[in-house]
């Protein structure tokens, strides 16, 4: 449970790299998923399709990128813009392409399957791997933001974790928490490609 946030570590702060970050993070939990043998992943995504739900959670978890757009003057942590940082760790302009595709697509998918489906449980209550979701995300929001926000945003990632894993518990699928999820990542891209 607490590999990927090695992996954060390890690609973020001792080798100053997202794509570092990226590969091992990504191999922690495919080498976890096939490991403990964790199959049918695409009965555990289309199992109960609730459309209502699902367009309904997209919106909520998209507002997440409307909120650090109009944020960012307040939560930005340093004089360096977001540009400068992001080449700083390795993540130049001809690579945003395939950035966006791993983090938009790959990432909702191996991460909801990671992260409620393995180490998940039917507990209605906060959970670890809910928690650790929420730290994991810690070394990349300290490239740049406050301190003081990241707390708020561990408290926020925290709480979308665990409506994530009881959507996955209620719903007997992956498919809500996967397409939310998207929604999140690429409203979290656009914002980023407007500041």
């Amino acid at each position: 449970m607490l590999l990927p946030v090695a992996a954060m570590i390890i690609g973020l702060v001792l080798c100053h790299n997202i794509w570092i970050a990226i590969a091992l993070y990504y191999g922690i939990i495919i080498f976890s998923l096939i490991a403990y043998r964790i199959t049918g992943l695409p009965r555990q995504i289309l199992r109960d399709i609730n459309w209502r739900l699902t367009s309904f959670y997209s919106i909520i978890t998209a507002t997440n990128g409307i909120l650090i757009y109009f944020m960012w003057p307040w939560i930005r942590k340093g004089e360096q813009s977001l540009h400068e940082v992001l080449t700083g760790y390795g993540l130049y302009e001809h690579q945003w392409i395939l950035f966006i595709l791993c983090y938009c697509f790959c990432t909702p998918v191996l991460e909801e399957y990671f992260w409620r489906e393995l180490l998940g449980s039917q507990s209605k209550w906060p959970d670890l791997s809910d928690f650790l979701f929420a730290a994991y995300h810690v070394p990349v929001l300290y490239l740049f933001i406050k301190p003081i926000y990241i707390l708020l945003i561990f408290i926020v990632l925290t709480g979308a974790a665990l409506v994530w894993r009881q959507l996955k518990i209620k719903h007997c699928g992956l498919f809500i928490p996967i397409v939310s999820h998207f929604f999140a990542d690429v409203s979290t891209i656009f914002a980023i490609c407007f500041l």
